[in-house]
Parts: C-alpha cells; structure tokens; sequence
C-alpha cells in the first residue's frame, strides 16, 4: 500500500499543474510556442535545485533557442522557470540573472533541435 506519493511524482505533478495555469493565464495561440516551451519548462523545473539553478537556466535557455522560440517568448518561460524553482532567501536566482543569461546563450549559434527529452 503506498502510503504517500514519491517527491518526484509530487515535483511532476506540481510542475504540469503550474504549467497548466501558465496556459490559462497568458492565453498565447501560438500552439508551437506552448509545445516546446512547456515541455522544456518542465523538464527544467523538475532538474533545478538551489546548487545548479543557473546550470539549469543556460540548459533552459539552450533547447528554447534550438527549438526556434524567439527571445519574447524564452523570457516569458524563463520568468516562469524563476518562479517556479526553489529558491534560497540568502541568495536568491533572480530574474535579471536569468534573463541576462537567456540574452547570453541567444547570442550563441544554434544547435540542432532535440529530438525527445
């Protein structure tokens, strides 16, 4: 009998649902923009911790860039990343940070999209 859910499901779960309400909440048409940059911002949100949140935003930023979403569309995924990761109140990830490396790793040649995740 399974007493309670194992804390990757729970982080599943958790991430799908704030995606949910990101969809609801922004109401974008552009299906692609939402295929791509939801499954990325999952994945993202399921691999953050405190010690490898910046790894993880140059990652992010990485497969939003080689998945042809433009710069507008990476920083409205990358401020949800930000306010979805676990964060540290001695030395919070912030957004300028993120956004500074989305900019960063947009200037970087591109990379053949990835097939699966």
């Amino acid at each position: 009998k399974l007493k309670e859910f194992p804390k990757w499901l729970k982080k599943d779960i958790a991430a799908k649902q704030k995606v949910k309400e990101i969809k609801k909440e922004l109401k974008f048409s552009h299906e692609k923009f939402f295929l791509t940059g939801e499954r990325w911002l999952i994945k993202a949100i399921e691999k953050a911790t405190i010690g490898n949140r910046n790894r993880v935003c140059v990652w992010l930023s990485d497969q939003l860039r080689d998945d042809n979403l433009t710069i507008d569309e990476s920083k409205i995924i990358i401020n949800e990343f930000i306010k979805s990761i676990p964060q540290d109140r001695h030395n919070e990830f912030t957004y300028d940070e993120a956004e500074a490396t989305l900019i960063n790793r947009f200037n970087l040649p591109k990379r053949p999209p990835a097939k699966r995740i």
